[in-house]
């Protein structure tokens, strides 16, 4: 049985908007109020069901700025006890705790984003704080001017580094040869507390007299400092942007128009859909770029808010901050509700254990599936086969001149994508179950998957005809259920004589290399067929196996294949493929009569270049490296 929780509270437009979004994808989500918290939390740790759980934030009284480095540090322990419910493998949760968490802290999220080169609003550094404690009337103020003239930036915002909204937030002008200030917040002092409290109306102040008793207040609390930009303008307004991103793409994006510095929309300022902005392709693509490549940066994050500062003239993109719970719009909500309804039916998507292949949308229609795996894995051993750096246009020409007659009784090769430019990337790909993709697939649902992953974010309901498996590599799923594994190695990506060179043959419970398998041994394909011939006359029939194989004769050198040659070239690359087509056969006529037949999958991992538009070899972006033959048949 399977459960879908909202950790949330009850009566909240969040919560009632997530039941709108469940009744249209025709699901029932349990509420779980956050009152309630640990105690019911502690019944689904100890519980069997398997649980997808979207954490919404716990509902603050409290509007008193001094209270909220303890609310958030508080919410923080909640996530920290939720982070160990993910241990178990039976709750998953729309965003994980952990990230969750590492978005409530501004600073920290900025500085993962800009270390990934992403463009953040700039931090203006104070100093130290604790130094200037003490100094004079506003201590901090004035360590804060001083910064700002010493860095030469006259605008800033102020907000605490926890929590998010316009809780807190003051814009700071400073004209230091006039000595002259102006601070515009939502923030401002409860004459009955003395608190610093949110008063959602956004106000102007001038004078040090009023600016600094809150500045102070603020700046004593965890607070990051940020250079004011001037924004982008729409008539006479100025602009940002709040993007929500989910499963890899912008579900929503509203422009948030202000005629002062704070947009939040919290403050009644001027919601307008985006695209009546006009900003064209070039920035509308930059700001999408941005915005997918910042949630990438946090695994675990599925759907989020994003504030987005357009330059002023350039319309240069900056992200403002992050937020892993900030998909209240309520210029969706009251509309198409397209947020909540997205996240409900990913949850949908998690219950019926489907795959979230509807996503990338098949650029045509869905293949049937060429092979049942499901009827190969169990019963037949399987032979991974990789013509290593086989470029697709030479396997083409020797299968239409007939010069590969042993390929081509087993079907015409597949002009697809490679995996990746060498045979590092493009190895770890393939071993994970990632073959050559179709030449023309223009996504991840037009790919065949022989081998499907579990639990790596594709879905948990294994594709038609695949293979599902667990673990982190084909070998590992399949020894899993039997089989014997081997890896015969080529090039020295396998040769053990070093660290990189123990990776791939370490995924394998047997591997095997000694240097006449090497490329620069002209026979290395015919030992190689001599060495396994060899091993099956002592395997276990009762015991499938799994082989991979790595012919490394394409691969240079391979001048020798031609007569009187000494350079490679593609007429060199076409008889290295002459003479391995020989080797195969003896191959599969010596497995056919000592195991009887086997699937055998037959590939390159890459192309390579003799010259071709000044490019020589391969581990780059060219057209010929990166189309590679492919075929998969029965013995």
């Amino acid at each position: 049985m399977s459960r879908l929780i909202l950790l949330g509270s009850p009566g909240t437009r969040r919560t009632a908007c997530l039941e709108k979004g469940a009744k249209a994808a025709g699901v029932e989500i349990e509420l779980v109020d956050w009152t309630d918290f640990p105690l019911e939390v502690d019944k689904l740790a100890a519980g069997r069901e398997r649980c997808f759980m979207k954490i919404d934030p716990p509902r603050w009284d409290s509007c008193c700025l001094e209270e909220l480095n303890g609310l958030t540090e508080a919410y923080g322990r909640n996530l920290d006890r939720l982070r160990e419910l993910a241990g178990s493998g039976r709750i998953c949760f729309l965003n994980t705790p952990d990230t969750i968490k590492a978005l409530l802290d501004k600073r920290g999220c900025k500085r993962r984003l800009k270390e990934a080169g992403l463009p953040v609003t700039e931090e203006v550094d104070i100093g130290d704080r604790e130094a200037a404690w003490g100094d004079g009337e506003y201590p901090l103020l004035g360590t804060l001017l001083k910064a700002m003239e010493r860095q030469r930036i006259y605008q800033v915002f102020i907000k605490p580094n926890f929590g998010s909204g316009a809780a807190g937030v003051m814009a700071l002008r400073y004209e230091p040869r006039r000595g002259q200030m102006a601070l515009y917040t939502c923030g401002a002092e409860d004459p009955a507390t003395g608190c610093l409290v949110n008063t959602r109306r956004l106000r102007r102040f001038e004078g040090r007299e009023k600016i600094g008793p809150m500045v102070e207040k603020l700046l004593r609390l965890n607070c990051i400092v940020e250079r004011w930009y001037a924004k982008a303008e729409h008539g006479r307004f100025s602009y940002d942007l709040r993007a929500v991103v989910q499963d890899g793409k912008i579900d929503f994006i509203v422009a948030r128009l202000s005629s002062g510095p704070i947009t939040n929309l919290q403050l009644n300022n001027h919601p307008l859909k985006a695209e009546e902005l006009g900003l064209g392709p070039e920035v509308s693509g930059r700001v999408e770029r941005i915005c997918l490549e910042a949630v990438a940066c946090f695994p675990g994050l599925r759907s989020a808010g994003i504030d987005i500062l357009l330059e002023k003239g350039s319309l240069r993109p900056r992200i403002i901050e992050m937020n892993g719970q900030g998909d209240l719009i309520y210029q969706d909500i009251y509309h198409e509700n397209r947020i909540y309804r997205r996240q409900c039916e990913m949850m949908k998507e998690w219950a019926a254990e489907e795959v979230p292949f509807r996503m990338f949308g098949a650029a045509g229609k869905k293949k049937e599936p060429s092979v049942d795996m499901s009827r190969v894995v169990g019963f037949t051993d399987i032979l991974f086969i990789c013509l290593d750096t086989l470029r697709y246009d030479v396997a083409l020409k020797e299968e239409e001149e007939g010069g590969t007659p042993v390929l081509n009784r087993y079907g015409s090769w597949k002009k697809c994508q490679a995996p990746g430019n060498f045979t590092w990337p493009s190895h770890h790909a393939m071993f994970s179950g990632f073959f050559p993709s179709p030449y023309e697939a223009k996504n991840l649902a037009d790919r065949e998957m022989l081998f499907f992953p579990k639990q790596i974010g594709m879905g948990n309901k294994t594709p038609k005809g695949a293979y599902g498996f667990s673990g982190s590599t084909i070998m590992e799923g399949l020894e899993k259920d039997g089989y014997d594994t081997w890896c015969v190695g080529g090039v020295s990506f396998f040769d053990k004589r070093s660290d990189m060179g123990k990776v791939f043959p370490g995924y394998f419970r047997k591997s095997y290399w000694n240097p006449s398998f090497g490329c620069a041994v002209k026979d290395s394909a015919k030992n190689q067929v001599d060495f396994i011939l060899k091993k099956l006359e002592v395997a276990s029939p009762e015991t499938r196996i799994f082989m991979y194989l790595n012919v490394d004769a394409i691969h240079y050198p391979n001048y020798f294949y031609l007569e009187e040659t000494a350079h490679d070239s593609v007429k060199s690359h076409g008889a290295a493929l002459r003479y391995a087509d020989r080797e195969l056969g003896r191959l599969f006529e010596g497995w056919k009569e000592k195991r009887g037949g086997a699937f055998v999958i037959c590939c390159s991992d890459h192309g390579t270049c003799y010259g071709e538009d000044g490019c020589q070899f391969h581990g780059i972006n060219h057209p010929i490296v990166n189309t590679v033959p492919y075929k998969h048949f029965f013995l």
